[in-house]
């Protein structure tokens, strides 16, 4: 087991390389940049997704509007029908 003090002076020598050792980081206008393009690159998606709801709702109101359409439609005639058998009975 080695003595404390040359374990010690390990650690010390381990923290003074540490100290030492340049870490490469980046500058302000690189992290600018990279938040920039992944923030528009966020928002292209999400007003993609968005974008894809809201015609999905769009259809999905305009196939109601249709069906709907359709039932006024059969209405009408139901009722243009009625008119024309009691106009026969007069």
């Amino acid at each position: 087991m080695p003595p404390p003090t040359q374990s010690g002076s390990k650690s010390t020598s381990l923290a003074a390389q540490a100290d030492n050792t340049k870490v490469p980081t980046l500058s302000d206008s690189e992290l600018t940049s990279n938040v920039s393009k992944r923030s528009k690159r966020r928002k292209e998606e999400i007003g993609e997704s968005e974008m894809l709801a809201f015609k999905s709702e769009i259809l999905c109101m305009f196939g109601e509007f249709e069906k709907k359409q359709q039932q006024y439609f059969l209405s009408l005639q139901s009722l243009i029908e009625q008119i024309k058998e009691q106009n026969a009975k007069l």
